[in-house]
């Protein structure tokens, strides 16, 4: 997994609806575009502390392999955040528990292993702010 930032430079324009979708017969209205939404504001609170990267595993609940995991360096990890973490030379995706002075890494799913953190401290690299996932 290599981080990659996002660029405040290109904005990506993607035309909006007024109405949400919803299930029956179709809006009159359909075809009419409310507004254009650019990508880089929906996901980011600040592109020059947000990085893309994609998921390795399944390890987190509804992020599955290949995913694109958008990283906010800025945010500051608390107990439960998802993060990703720099741990035995690579980077991990897992959520940050702090109990009773032990910290741990943990993953959704039972396959993966948890990680115990040692006093000496855990380097987290950004915090997870969403996913982007092409179906």
């Amino acid at each position: 997994m290599t981080p990659v930032r996002l660029s405040s430079n290109s904005a990506i324009r993607i035309p909006l609806t007024a109405d949400p979708v919803r299930a029956g017969f179709p809006s009159p209205a359909a075809d009419y575009m409310q507004e254009q939404i650019d990508l880089n504001s929906l996901l980011t609170d600040d592109p020059n502390t947000t990085f893309l990267m994609r998921a390795g595993n399944d390890a987190i609940r509804d992020i599955v392999k290949d995913d694109f995991i958008v990283i906010d360096k800025a945010r500051t990890p608390s107990h439960g955040s998802l993060i990703v973490a720099e741990w035995d030379g690579s980077f991990v995706l897992r959520r940050l528990h702090n109990r009773m002075g032990v910290t741990l890494l943990l993953a959704d799913n039972p396959g993966y292993p948890t990680i115990e953190v040692p006093e000496d401290g855990l380097l987290v690299w950004g915090v997870v702010a969403g996913v982007v996932r092409k179906l």
